[in-house]
């Protein structure tokens, strides 16, 4: 399982657009322009579906999926401080969503904030515990960005289990291997301690 770098924009239709317009939604009728959004970004023209995605949201802050969709574009850019202050936003509209906790998690962690970045794993974790790509990205965080080795040896066993492609070329066998270099490390220390 190769981890996607990005999200996926929301994509989505007139009538789905319709019905999510309502005030209970957080959102208000901004159909139109979602579509020519989406229709800029998929041409390539990310800046200009940026520039509306902003719009939606200055007229609506509560709007979840401009705010996903332009976080979305935004980390595709490089863009991380923009687009954790956007997944900021979305998870604030809709904390239960775990799509967003995870994705705000990412850009925590591309800005170097690692803590904050270990806690939205893990309310990501509460909110869907058997998604495999959010506990192998904590135990990454976990392992190479703050050096917690037993606490990431526990997420890469849980991806492990979770991981149904298995591919020993690919992210599974990443975590094999990251398991028995913290494992073997932890008994070198062991025997290095032992008197003579």
């Amino acid at each position: 399982m190769e981890a996607p770098s990005r999200p996926t924009l929301f994509l989505v239709s007139k009538p789905q657009l319709d019905a999510a317009a309502s005030p209970a939604a957080g959102t208000d009728n901004h159909g139109e322009l979602m579509n020519q959004a989406l229709t800029c970004a998929e041409f390539g023209q990310k800046l200009e579906a940026v520039r509306i995605y902003k719009k939606i949201v200055s007229e609506n802050p509560r709007h979840f999926q401009a705010h996903y969709n332009v976080a979305s574009l935004l980390m595709g850019m490089g863009e991380y401080e923009k687009a954790r202050d956007h997944f900021l936003a979305a998870s604030n509209v809709d904390p239960r969503n775990a799509d967003a906790c995870f994705w705000f998690a990412r850009a925590l962690e591309k800005c170097g904030e690692y803590p904050m970045a270990e806690r939205q794993y893990r309310r990501a974790i509460a909110l869907r515990p058997g998604h495999a790509e959010t506990h192998y990205h904590l135990a990454m965080l976990l392992d190479f960005k703050m050096e917690s080795y037993r606490p990431a040896v526990r997420e890469y066993e849980i991806f492990r289990g979770l991981d149904r492609e298995r591919d020993p070329q690919g992210a599974w066998g990443t975590a094999r291997n990251r398991i028995q270099d913290i494992l073997a490390r932890d008994r070198l220390k062991i025997i290095a301690r032992r008197p003579a």
